[in-house]
């Protein structure tokens, strides 16, 4: 009995000791690690600070060619299989609604593309350092969060610099682009569920209740392209702007039938005796009718003539009677 509570106490320090240096490390690594911030303060008026500037800017410039893509394509840069899109002036633009279905993609899936994007352009526009001798990088991991009024690029980018026996290195980058991108996308969601609510119908009245700018254009009379565009937010000196579209199910009207006028009659009336007639109209709709008269009947002439109209707000039926006064 001894041995074996002996061995369960053993078993449960070594536990114990485990947790603790997992905890150390964690915490070392936690101390250790460094903000884009932190690195390029420490390398003011080293050889790499040039190569630091240098990589910011390639940062900055793939930011915004990737803000400035989503925003014409709809939220892509590449489209994904199966995405359906509009094609105006050669440019496609992502549907987000389309018929009576909701297809918008996630903001998770924008900031993928953003990712993507600068993870692939980031290598062009460095060159392999061509200008800088001794340096050398590894791959780059881009990580984008769009907030209501600005949009983080972090991107984990190991370089190094080896001059003789010195060697200097760093691995963060950090670009926050002034671009109200989160509550753009807020305003555009807004426009989709008033979509799915209305169901295929189109109103726009709500558009004035939004907080950014909205100019439609219809290339088609089902299809209805958005273009959000916003003043507080430029992009390469430009206010940003962001094209999405939806496809609504257009149900025709229904032919309208006519009215018809069924007992127009002539008439006789007496000098200085009423004249009354009830005219009657069939209506194939049910609509409500209105009737009207049109002439004036004179007692010195024998004959005269009355137009007599219905109308259903739409079409119309015109009977022309005479009235002869004796």
């Amino acid at each position: 009995m001894d041995n074996k509570a002996q061995l369960t106490t053993f078993v449960v320090l070594g536990i114990v000791i485990l947790v603790i240096i997992g905890l150390f490390f964690a915490a070392k690594n936690a101390v250790t690690e460094k903000t884009a911030e932190e690195e390029a303060r420490e390398i003011i008026g080293t050889p790499l600070q040039p190569v630091r500037v240098f990589v910011d800017e390639c940062v900055k410039q793939a930011a915004e060619d990737a803000l400035v893509l989503v925003g014409m394509h709809g939220g892509y840069i590449s489209f994904p299989e199966g995405i359906k899109t509009v094609v105006l002036d050669e440019n496609p633009i992502a549907y987000w609604y389309y018929e009576g279905d909701d297809i918008r993609p996630y903001q998770t899936a924008i900031e993928e593309q953003i990712d993507s994007y600068i993870d692939e352009k980031l290598n062009i526009c460095i060159k392999g350092f061509a200008d800088f001798a001794g340096v050398t990088s590894g791959s780059a991991k881009t990580k984008t969060s769009i907030a209501d009024k600005s949009v983080v690029v972090n991107v984990d980018y190991p370089v190094e610099l080896k001059q003789e026996e010195n060697s200097y290195k760093m691995s963060k980058f950090r670009v926050e682009l002034p671009v109200r991108l989160g509550m753009m996308i807020e305003d555009i969601n807004s426009v989709v569920d008033m979509e799915l609510i209305l169901n295929n119908e189109i109103d726009l009245t709500y558009l004035s209740e939004l907080i950014m700018n909205f100019d439609i254009y219809r290339p088609a009379e089902d299809i209805l392209i958005y273009g959000a565009y916003d003043v507080e937010s430029l992009v390469n000196g430009r206010p940003y702007g962001f094209v999405f579209a939806n496809k609504f199910i257009l149900t025709a009207p229904e032919e309208n039938n006519p009215p018809q006028i069924t007992n127009a009659q002539d008439l006789t009336a007496a000098v200085g005796q009423a004249l009354t007639y009830d005219f009657e109209a069939a209506d194939k709709d049910k609509d409500a009718l209105i009737f009207s008269a049109l002439g004036i009947i004179n007692a010195t002439i024998d004959e005269n003539t009355l137009d007599i109209k219905v109308t259903d707000g739409i079409d119309s039926d015109v009977q022309t009677i005479v009235i002869t006064v004796s």
